[in-house]
C-alpha cells in the first residue's frame, strides 16, 4: 500500500448494515403472507383479490429495495483515506461527516469475522483510540477481503512502529523471530473446564424454570388439542424465548473461546479466539491501564481464576462485554502466564489484600438496622390483615435476614486493598471474587466519599477513574484508612 490511500468498504456492508432485526421482520412478514396458500389461490382468483395480493407483494419487495438503496448510497458516498499518520472517515451523504483519527493515538486495532463474513470472504477491521469521549463505542469500523484486512491491519500496525514497509508477510517474519512468549491453543479440556466454570447459578435457575413450564404448558395445551395449542402460542414463544437465551447465556462459555490463543511479542499481545465468531485483537501493551483476575463462586472453591484486560477498545460494546485475556486455569499456572504474558503486572496475584478495617461493621450497622425494620414493618402489616400467614412470615423474615448477614460477612472477608510500590490493588465480591489491579500513572482522578460514621471512625471509601469505556471506567476502593488516601495521592502524583 501507498500513502494516502483512499478506499470503500466491501460492498457487503450493505446487506450487514441492513440488520438482523430487518431480516427477522421480512421474514415474519413473508412467512405470515404465504401461511395460507389455500387462502391465498382463493384471494388470487377474484380480480379485487389479485389486485391488492399484487400490491401487498410490492410493497413488500419496495421496502427490501428502498433499505438496500439507501444503504448503497451510505456506501457509495463514504470513503476512508490513509494519509501516513491519520486515517480519515468521510462520509458525504445528506449529513456530511468526516473522522480523522490520528494513528499514533490507536489503543489498538482488531479484526472480526461473524458467520456471514466468513461466508463471503470479508473481515472488519476495528480500531479505537485513547480517548474518553469515545471510550464506550469503537472509533472505526472498516469491511474488506480477509486478504487486504491483515495486510491493512498489518499496513497500520507498521506505521505505528514507523516502519511504513511493514507488510503482513514482514510482520509474520518479525513474530517468527522476536523476542516473547506464545501461549498454545486451548485444548478441548481447558475449553471445558471454562465453561463450566464460567457458568452463572442464575442462568441455569431460569433456564430450568422455563424448560419446566414449556413442557408444562405444552402437555396441557396438548391435551385441548389443536384450539389450546394456539391459545398458549404466546407462552410458548416466551418461555421458548427465556429457555432459549439463559441456555445460550450457558453454551457461550463453551463456544466463545474456541482456539484460544494469545502471544506476546515485543510491545504487543496478540489475542485469537472464536467459533461462531471469530476475534484478533492487537494491543499495545502500553495501552493496557489495568488487569482484572476474576472468581466464579466454583472457581473460588477450586482456586481457579481467568484474566481481563482494562483498556479502551476491549469490551467496549454490547456484544464484546468482556475484555477477555487467559482462560480459567489454577492459580500457580495464571500467575506463571501474567509473568510470561505480561510481566508489567508480574506477581501481582500474590500480592496479600489487605481486608477493611472491623470499625466498617459500624459504618454498615445503619443500612442492616434501617432493612430489618423495614421488613419487619412489612411483616406486621401483613398479618394485621392476613393472621394466618404468621407462621409462614417468621421463618421468612428470620431467613432472609440471615441471608443478608451472610451476603455482609462474605464482603467483609473478602473485600479490601492494598497500595505497592508500582500497582493500587482492589478485591471486591462476596460469592465470587473479583481483584484488579491498576498503574498508578493510569489513574486519571479520585473521588472520596465519607459519612459521619466513617468521619468518627477515621475510614474513607474512594474512588479511582481510568481511561476505560463506561463499564470500566470507576473502581471504587473499600473502607480503609483515612492515611492511606494520602499514600495514594502520593504514588499517583509521584508517577
Amino acid at each position: 500500500m501507498e500513502e494516502k490511500i483512499r478506499f470503500r468498504n466491501h460492498i457487503s456492508i450493505i446487506v450487514e448494515r441492513a440488520g438482523a432485526g430487518f431480516w427477522v421482520l421480512m421474514g415474519i412478514l413473508f412467512w405470515q403472507f404465504i401461511d395460507d396458500p389455500e387462502m391465498i389461490q382463493e384471494i388470487s382468483k377474484t380480480e379485487d383479490g389479485l389486485f391488492w395480493l399484487l400490491v401487498g407483494l410490492g410493497l413488500f419487495l419496495a421496502v427490501i429495495f428502498l433499505v438496500f438503496f439507501i444503504q448503497y448510497i451510505i456506501w457509495a458516498k463514504t470513503y476512508i483515506f490513509v494519509d501516513g499518520t491519520s486515517i480519515i472517515f468521510e462520509k458525504n451523504t445528506l449529513k456530511y461527516q468526516k473522522k480523522t483519527i490520528g494513528i499514533k493515538n490507536i489503543s489498538n486495532i482488531n479484526t472480526e469475522q461473524n458467520l456471514f463474513e466468513m461466508l463471503v470472504g470479508t473481515c472488519k477491521v476495528k480500531m479505537d483510540t485513547n480517548s474518553m469521549s469515545t471510550a464506550d463505542a469503537t472509533d472505526l469500523i472498516i469491511v474488506l477481503k480477509k486478504k487486504e484486512a491483515e495486510q491493512f491491519q498489518a499496513y497500520i500496525l507498521g506505521i505505528m512502529n514507523k516502519n511504513m514497509d511493514f507488510s503482513a508477510e514482514d510482520r509474520q517474519v518479525k513474530l517468527e523471530q522476536g523476542p516473547g512468549y506464545s501461549d498454545k491453543g486451548a485444548s478441548m479440556n481447558e475449553i471445558v473446564v471454562h465453561g463450566l466454570l464460567s457458568i452463572r447459578l442464575i442462568s441455569v435457575v431460569v433456564a430450568l424454570a422455563a424448560i419446566l413450564g414449556l413442557v408444562g404448558v405444552l402437555k396441557d395445551a396438548v391435551s385441548h388439542g389443536t384450539g389450546g395449542l394456539m391459545g398458549a402460542l404466546s407462552s410458548i414463544l416466551i418461555l421458548f424465548f427465556f429457555a432459549g437465551s439463559s441456555l445460550w447465556n450457558i453454551a457461550k462459555g463453551f463456544l466463545q473461546y474456541y482456539d484460544f490463543h494469545v502471544e506476546r511479542r515485543e510491545t504487543r499481545l496478540y489475542i485469537e479466539y472464536g467459533l461462531i465468531k471469530k476475534v484478533k485483537y492487537t494491543i499495545p501493551v502500553d495501552k493496557i491501564n489495568a488487569i482484572r483476575l476474576i472468581q466464579s463462586p466454583q472457581a473460588r472453591v477450586l482456586n481457579y481464576y481467568t484474566v481481563e484486560l482494562i483498556n479502551v477498545g476491549m469490551g467496549d460494546n454490547q456484544e464484546e462485554e468482556k475484555s477477555f485475556f487467559l482462560m480459567y486455569d489454577k492459580a500457580g499456572l495464571i500467575g506463571q502466564k501474567i509473568d510470561q504474558l505480561l510481566p508489567e503486572f508480574a506477581g501481582c496475584q500474590e500480592k496479600a489484600i489487605v481486608r477493611q478495617p472491623i470499625s466498617v461493621w459500624a459504618v454498615w450497622f445503619v443500612p442492616l438496622l434501617l432493612t430489618a425494620l423495614f421488613m419487619l414493618f412489612g411483616i406486621i402489616v401483613t398479618v394485621e390483615y392476613l393472621p394466618e400467614l404468621w407462621m409462614m412470615a417468621s421463618p421468612l423474615f428470620a431467613g432472609v435476614l440471615f441471608l443478608i448477614f451472610v451476603f455482609y460477612f462474605l464482603k467483609f472477608v473478602t473485600e479490601g486493598c492494598i497500595l505497592e510500590e508500582d500497582v493500587l490493588g482492589i478485591c471486591k465480591g462476596t460469592f465470587g471474587r473479583k481483584l484488579i489491579f491498576i498503574k498508578y500513572d493510569k489513574i486519571q482522578y479520585l473521588k472520596v466519599s465519607q459519612n459521619f460514621l466513617a468521619k468518627h471512625f477515621q475510614i474513607i471509601h474512594t474512588t479511582v477513574s481510568l481511561l476505560a469505556s463506561s463499564s470500566n471506567r470507576f473502581h471504587e476502593i473499600p473502607y480503609h484508612k483515612e492515611e492511606q488516601v494520602e499514600e495514594l495521592k502520593r504514588k499517583i502524583l509521584q508517577y
